[in-house]
């Protein structure tokens, strides 16, 4: 969890991929936090560590990513939503974003 402050960007975001295969309780809100990231490198990182995580609770925050202006953290999180068995996924792709 240190590494999630470090200032290189290939190091945070090897601690986010990291988090997610590990899959302790305690990384889930570290991990739905940087959600919210302004690097779009860190929210891509980010959804995909929920995806592998795959804990339920992230689903509300996945969702959330669906609508987000950039189109890779966009389908990052359709295909994230679509690993932890969310129907939502299925229905963005047929109807396309959700705005």
């Amino acid at each position: 969890i240190q590494r999630l402050k470090d200032n290189d960007l290939g190091v945070h975001v090897e601690a986010i991929t990291a988090l997610g295969k590990i899959g302790a309780p305690r990384a889930l809100s570290w991990l739905t936090r940087e959600l919210n990231s302004q690097n779009r490198n860190v929210r891509i990182a980010a959804i995909r560590a929920l995806g592998v995580f795959g804990d339920p609770s992230a689903l509300p925050a996945l969702r959330e990513r669906i609508n987000d202006p950039d189109v890779s953290v966009h389908i990052a999180a359709i295909s994230a939503l679509g690993e932890l068995g969310e129907i939502s996924a299925v229905d963005v792709l047929i109807n396309g974003r959700t705005n």
